[in-house]
């Protein structure tokens, strides 16, 4: 569903330039269909394009209490460019439902039915900040220069349109198999039941064939959950420990303590995780916000000054 290591952590910038979604890398599609295209930079280059499919993002919520701490941004006709230096989302091509609101003083959000629902930072260009990212993070180079913006034509959007309608033709609705159990309980778990799961992805319940595509996107997630499954013992992200376990209770969850270790050197994040549980934890007790760069800064200074004290 999503790309593990550096890849996952590659920048989703914001664009009102693009005209298309696009991806470098091909595991963040949770549907995807070869298909050979291109676009046009907007510098005048051409960009190859291998195919195009559905893309699953999880955002970070802007209320750092809410649980989930995610929100989900549902991304349909994503380019897939493997050359790309990033990936992009469109501001013209978003679904009706969502709307960004950008501001250069960093209070940038995406909202779906004017509800801010994930965080968009400004490192460098505007971008979305997923699950488990730490804020302002960017995989681009500050001092680099870049041509992101492109066009994808009108005439091959039209071709792309073709190919999908005669897909949906050969799959029509009674040829998509019922729910199954498995499925049915996997909805009810995870999206509340099947309405709420086709509402987020801009699909009716009162539609045959958005119901059946919605069976053909949920069977393809459950696979892509089964593919993490499957490769946890290799995933550490949420299992960190500088003291094999031995550390005090945090007061946050370590899903979400551990954004801040990065300004921390290890010694300090020892003597944090033996106090306090994990770095969010302990700024947290101290008034201070995990996600604010100036107040991580503020809480470095009070550990080095409370270590210096033992």
């Amino acid at each position: 569903m999503a790309p593990r290591g550096e890849a996952y952590n590659v920048d989703w910038i914001v664009s009102n330039v693009s005209n298309a979604h696009c991806a470098n890398h091909i595991d963040w599609f949770v549907r995807y269909t070869p298909f050979k295209t291109h676009a046009q930079s907007t510098l005048g280059g051409r960009v190859d394009i291998d195919g195009i499919g559905d893309v699953e993002l999880r955002v970070r919520k802007p209320n750092r209490n809410a649980r989930p701490s995610y929100s989900i941004v549902w991304l349909k006709d994503v380019l897939y460019c493997r050359s790309g230096v990033c990936n992009q989302v469109s501001m013209s091509a978003l679904s009706g439902s969502y709307n960004v609101f950008l501001d250069s003083q960093g209070q940038s959000h995406i909202s779906r039915d004017n509800v801010p629902i994930g965080i968009i930072d400004v490192p460098l260009f505007w971008k979305l900040r997923l699950s488990g990212q730490p804020p302002n993070h960017t995989s681009l180079k500050k001092d680099g220069h870049y041509s992101l913006s492109f066009i994808w034509p009108a005439e091959e959007r039209a071709r792309w349109e073709q190919v999908k309608a005669a897909d949906t033709e050969s799959h029509p609705p009674a040829q998509v198999s019922p729910y199954t159990g498995e499925e049915k309980q996997w909805l009810e778990d995870e999206w509340g039941g099947e309405f709420r799961f086709l509402r987020a992805h801009f699909l009716s319940i009162y539609d045959e064939k958005d119901r059946a595509e919605g069976r053909r996107i949920v069977r393809a997630m459950m696979d892509a959950d089964a593919d993490d499954e499957e490769g946890d013992d290799d995933d550490e992200s949420f299992n960190i420990s500088y003291t094999d376990g031995r550390g005090a209770e945090p007061i946050i969850p370590h899903a979400e303590g551990h954004m801040a270790d990065y300004h921390f050197s290890e010694t300090e994040l020892i003597w944090i995780e033996e106090n306090f549980g994990n770095s969010a934890s302990f700024l947290v007790t101290y008034g201070l916000k995990f996600y604010d760069d100036d107040d991580c800064k503020d809480g470095k200074r009070i550990a080095q000054a409370m270590m210096l004290e033992e």
